[in-house]
């Protein structure tokens, strides 16, 4: 698998539209048992194709590893007890405070403690969020600085496009189309299956990425952009040998990753 062929399959399944950030979510998706965790928060009107684009792509992945949820409470969060490895799918986010820290702690810290007059819960993360919301002003600058901030197309031409293929599935045209999907669909569940989640990756090129400023988040805004960047090569650990060394097993990212 490589990154042309992804943009391919994800074509098909009509994200053309949006086919960088189908890419960036799946590369998301991908790397929910890895330690080069990713996190997304889709922003935009109601009605643009925020939830069928999150569909297509999270389609893709065993539905074992996803959780999507609308309203939770914290406490409801934290009974789940193990959310890591997942991908939890939260739409039309609008958590309050205490919902916002947990989710920073599952990113950051990769575990939240809740403690109770008659117990102590644990909820294991590390998690990868995918969120989408109508106000990005929901979610504070410490979330945000944790997750890629990402709008959708909101033209009308991307709002028509979406239409024709929810009436091109209705139709007879739409037995072939959901059998290309259904293919698609299995296609990417059986090679994530087969991807090696032990291997580790790179990035041998890592002092030479530079920003034109940095803001107080840089460190996590790096950290973001190097995961990128090690997502795309963990996509192609079947092409690229693989090294060990001090008990480490490892892929090397290379500069057009």
């Amino acid at each position: 698998m490589n990154i042309q062929e992804l943009r391919s399959d994800l074509q098909q399944l009509g994200l053309n539209d949006n086919l960088n950030l189908a890419v960036l979510l799946y590369l998301a998706d991908l790397m929910r048992k890895t330690k080069y965790k990713i996190s997304i928060l889709i922003t935009g009107p109601a009605g643009a194709g925020k939830s069928f684009l999150v569909k297509a792509v999270t389609d893709l992945i065993p539905a074992e590893d996803m959780l999507v949820i609308s309203k939770m409470t914290p406490a409801a969060l934290v009974r789940c007890q193990d959310l890591s490895g997942k991908v939890v799918y939260r739409y039309e986010s609008s958590e309050g405070e205490q919902f916002a820290q947990y989710m920073r702690e599952l990113i950051s810290e990769g575990e939240v403690i809740y403690p109770t007059a008659n117990a102590e819960y644990r909820l294991k993360g590390p998690t990868t969020f995918i969120e989408t919301t109508t106000n990005p002003n929901v979610v504070g600058i410490e979330n945000k600085s944790r997750y890629f901030v990402v709008g959708i197309n909101t033209s009308a031409e991307a709002r028509q496009n979406i239409l024709e293929i929810q009436k091109d599935l209705r139709t007879v045209r739409g037995f072939h189309a959901n059998a290309v999907i259904a293919d698609i669909q299995r296609k990417h569940k059986e090679f994530q299956k087969s991807l090696d989640q032990s291997i580790e990756v790179v990035i041998s090129f890592a002092k030479e990425i530079t920003f034109r400023s940095y803001s107080q988040h840089g460190s996590r805004i790096l950290d973001r952009v190097l995961n990128v960047v090690s997502a795309v090569a963990f996509l192609q650990q079947g092409e690229r040998p693989v090294t060990e060394t001090e008990g480490h097993r490892y892929i090397e990212a290379t500069e057009d990753d």
